[in-house]
């Protein structure tokens, strides 16, 4: 056998194990940056949920405002002299209410209107009130592969304003 095969004896071998070792940790790299990457996706998806619960609880809030008969008429903020303070309209966990554990894992949690008189504008009889609509949502979202989860809070600040003949 001549020297130089004698030299190069065994080298095969480390060869293939320092390739299997490579690829091996590639391998598990690529499947964690993956697995990660479907954490985003799924907190994304969630996100969006919890925005859009948040707009459609200013909506409630907005119809029931100036669309009749959508609250109570007996509600303190449709009552002659309304009062500058805070109405909640809307939270959960309750019963009844439709907008609480949609799909099992968002929610609407609150959705409050701040009463604002701002001045009397012409005459005595016509009043400028303006509403601060407040509406909070949250999801919990699930790690992909793990027991563990977190919570996403959306919310959605809206003003509008209505003049009223008393």
């Amino acid at each position: 056998m001549p020297r130089s095969l004698a030299k190069n004896r065994g080298s095969m071998l480390v060869t293939a194990i320092f390739v299997i070792v490579v690829f091996t940790s590639l391998l598990a790299i690529i499947s964690r940056i993956l697995m990660r990457q479907e954490d985003v996706e799924l907190g994304n998806v969630y996100s969006t949920q919890a925005e859009a619960l948040a707009r459609s609880g200013t909506e409630f809030a907005l119809g029931a405002l100036f669309l009749p008969n959508k609250l109570s008429v007996d509600s303190p903020i449709f009552k002659e002299g309304i009062k500058e303070q805070e109405y909640i309209i809307l939270q959960c966990p309750s019963e009844h209410n439709t907008f609480c554990n949609v799909q099992g894992r968002c929610n609407i949690e609150k959705v409050t209107i701040i009463v604002r008189n701002l001045a009397k504008i012409t005459s005595d009889t016509d009043t400028l009130y303006e509403y601060q609509i407040l509406s909070r949502a949250s999801c919990t979202v699930p790690f992909i592969n793990n027991t563990n989860s977190y919570k996403i809070t959306r919310e959605i600040q809206t003003v509008a304003s209505d003049l009223r003949w008393q």
